[in-house]
């Protein structure tokens, strides 16, 4: 059985290659698993991307170059719950505890 955080890692995600890297390294991690445990995981992901569907965190607002601050559309707050996720269990743990910002 794949243990969720494990799989998704932990640590800093500063910018866009960290990023990348990181889902590399997801997707080596699930390489070769079962269909089971693809299935399981995927079960996972919708909980803990679900547990961050707040309204608090939906009504951060995002900042668009040359425009500003704006509300966040459904497509920017999947991102920031998939982003929260990918940033592993401290963060996540840490964002529902209201002990950092959902928005940075």
């Amino acid at each position: 059985m794949l243990d969720f955080w494990a799989v998704i890692g932990d640590g800093s995600l500063s910018d866009a290659a960290a990023v990348s890297q990181r889902l590399g390294e997801i997707g080596k991690r699930l390489d070769g698993a079962s269909p089971m445990a693809i299935v399981r995981f995927d079960g996972q992901l919708r909980e803990y991307l679900f547990q961050l569907d707040r309204r608090p965190f939906a009504e951060i607002q995002v900042s668009v170059p040359g425009v500003g601050m704006l509300p966040q559309t459904e497509d920017h707050f999947l991102y920031a719950r998939c982003a929260c996720v990918l940033a592993g269990l401290r963060e996540y743990h840490s964002v529902l505890q209201g002990r950092t910002g959902f928005e940075t």
